[in-house]
This record gives C-alpha cells, structure tokens and sequence, in this order.
C-alpha cells in the first residue's frame, strides 16, 4: 500500500480521512504470469497498479491472434 501511496501523493496531499477511504476500497491482488487482469468483452470495474512486475496490454484481432499494444511498468 506505501508504493500506492507514494504514487498519489506525486499528484495531491491527501488527509487522513481521504486516505482511510482509499484504504477501504483497495483490494490487492496477485497475477501470476500468463493469468489476465481483464479480458476482451469482459466490462471493467476495476482500477489497476502494477506494484512489481510488469503487464501486457494486448488484444484480439480478427484472425484471432494475440496483438500487443503497449507495456504497463511498475508503478503505473
């Protein structure tokens, strides 16, 4: 939760309070390698931090075949 932290606090100070709210909805979560975060069709109700690691943004094209688009590093 301190590296989530320490990313927000680049972009607003938060109060306790606003910090007890966060900690109240954050939820961790561990992918292992070759597990999805979300996948194609599926609705996304998720909001996702990648604290060590590193993710790949891909989709499906019309043959479909596995395209990646972009890389997703740690802490973002």
């Amino acid at each position: 939760m301190q590296v989530f932290k320490n990313y927000l606090e680049r972009f607003a100070k938060l109060n306790q309070e606003e910090w007890k709210l966060i900690e109240s909805k954050v939820k961790t979560a561990t992918l292992e390698k070759g597990e999805y975060f979300l996948r194609q069709g599926e609705v996304n109700k998720k909001l996702g931090f990648i604290r060590s690691g590193v993710c790949r943004y891909t989709f499906l094209n019309e043959q479909d075949e596995e395209i990646t688009k972009y890389f997703i590093r740690e802490q973002q």
